[in-house]
C-alpha cells in the first residue's frame, strides 16, 4: 500500500513537469527540490498568492500536507495500524495522528485540502455518486485529498479528548474532557441543557470575549459530573441554534494570540488567558469542531473510496462504521447496523463519542 502511495507521487511529479518550457521547468525542479529537502515553507511562500495552475496548487497541496506533520507514508502506516488494531479501528487511528501531527496540522491540512480541492473540484464525489470515470491521475488526486480530509478528523479529535484510548471498543478508560467535548457540542447544537444526561455533565455560562481577531464567542464551562473537579470551558460562535463549539489550542489573551501558552502549567502562561481560538484570521471562516469532523469524515470518506486499493477502501469503511454506530464484519466486508452511504451528521459524531468513551 506504501508502494501505491509513493507511485501516486511520483506520477503527480511528472504531471508537474509535463508540458513546461525549458524556463518553467527549471523553476518546477527547484520547487521540487525544496519539497524533496523537506523546505515547506520555501515552497509555500515561493508559490502561495500566485498559484494559477494545477501544477501549482498540487505542489501546495503536498507542501502543506508534509509541514503537518503527516508524510503520505506515515498516513498509510496510520491508517493500516488502526485498521489492525483490536481496540477501535478509529481510535487507534487518531492516536497515531496525534503522535505525528506538528502544532500547526489543522490549518496546514485545511489549506492542503483546499489546493487539492482547486484543482479537482467535485469530480470525487460525482464519481461516487454517479459514476463520474476518472483518469488515473484524478484518482490519485482524490486519494491525497481524502488522507488530508481524514486526517483533519483524526486531529480535530485529538485537539478535543485528553486520552484517546478511550474511544477503544476495548477499553475500560473514560476522558472526562472528550465526554465534556460531547456535550459541548451537544449543547451547541440543542441551544440548550436538556439533551445532556445529568449525570454526565453540567453547563455553566461564562459569558461573551472578544479576541484580538474581533471576533466575539460565548465561553461554557461544561463539569464532568461523576468527578466534578474535571471542568473545562469552550468557545461556541454563532448567534443562533444550531450553534458550533470552536476548536482551540493552548491559552492566550484577549488581546493577543501571542505569546499562546501551551498549558496552564507553562512558564508564560497568565492567570488572565484564555482558552485560544486556533484561527486567528478574522476574515476566515471558523475552525469548528463539528464541521470540521463531519466534512472531513464525508469528504475524506469519499475521495479515498473513489481512488484506493480495495484494502485501504475497507480500512476506511471500518473507521466510517465506527463513526456510524454501526459494527463492521470483516467477513462479509460490511456494516452491520449502519449504511454507509449515508453521509455523517453532527449528531452522529456525537453519538459516537459518547457510546464509544464509557
Amino acid at each position: 500500500m506504501v508502494r501505491r502511495i509513493i507511485l501516486s507521487s511520483l506520477m503527480l511529479v511528472t504531471l508537474i513537469f509535463s508540458g513546461c518550457g525549458d524556463s518553467e521547468g527549471e523553476d518546477r525542479l527547484n520547487v521540487q527540490q525544496m519539497l524533496d529537502n523537506g523546505d515547506y515553507n520555501g515552497v509555500i511562500s515561493t508559490l502561495e498568492g500566485g498559484a494559477t495552475t494545477n501544477e501549482n496548487n498540487l505542489l501546495l497541496g503536498s507542501a502543506y500536507l508534509n509541514k503537518s506533520g503527516l508524510s503520505l507514508s506515515a498516513l498509510v502506516g496510520i491508517i493500516t495500524d488502526g485498521a489492525d488494531s483490536k481496540d477501535g479501528a478509529f481510535a487507534t487511528f487518531i492516536d497515531g495522528v496525534s503522535k505525528r501531527r506538528t502544532s500547526t496540522a489543522l490549518l496546514d491540512l485545511e489549506k492542503s485540502t483546499s489546493y487539492y480541492k482547486a484543482v479537482i473540484g467535485t469530480k470525487c464525489k460525482d464519481a461516487n455518486d454517479n459514476n463520474l470515470v476518472l483518469s488515473d491521475t484524478q484518482k490519485d488526486i482524490c486519494l491525497l485529498m481524502g488522507l488530508s480530509e481524514t486526517m483533519k478528523a483524526a486531529t480535530t479529535i485529538s485537539y478535543i479528548s485528553d486520552d484517546v484510548s478511550a474511544l477503544g471498543s476495548n477499553s475500560n478508560v473514560v476522558d472526562p474532557k472528550l465526554q465534556t467535548s460531547a456535550c459541548a457540542m451537544q449543547y451547541a447544537f440543542d441551544g440548550d441543557s436538556t439533551s445532556i444526561d445529568p449525570t454526565k455533565c453540567s453547563v455553566l455560562v461564562v459569558g461573551d470575549y472578544k479576541f484580538a481577531s474581533g471576533l466575539t464567542y460565548e465561553k461554557v464551562e461544561i463539569t464532568y459530573v461523576p468527578d466534578n473537579s474535571k471542568k473545562f470551558n469552550y468557545l461556541l460562535a454563532g448567534n443562533s441554534t444550531p450553534r458550533s463549539t470552536i476548536i482551540t489550542d493552548g491559552y492566550c489573551s484577549l488581546d493577543s494570540f501571542s505569546p499562546r501558552a501551551k498549558d496552564k502549567n507553562s512558564l508564560d502562561y497568565e492567570i488572565t488567558f484564555h482558552e485560544c481560538p486556533i484561527n486567528e484570521d478574522p476574515n476566515a471562516i471558523d475552525i469548528t469542531t463539528g464541521k470540521v469532523l463531519v466534512d472531513a469524515l464525508n469528504n475524506g470518506t469519499d475521495s479515498i473510496g473513489i481512488a484506493a486499493s480495495d484494502d485501504m477502501k475497507n480500512d476506511v469503511d471500518e473507521f466510517k462504521c465506527e463513526v456510524l454506530s454501526g459494527v463492521y464484519n470483516e467477513n462479509t466486508i460490511a456494516c452491520d447496523g449502519a449504511d454507509l452511504t449515508k453521509s455523517v451528521t453532527t449528531l452522529d459524531v456525537i453519538t459516537y463519542l459518547n457510546n464509544n468513551n464509557k
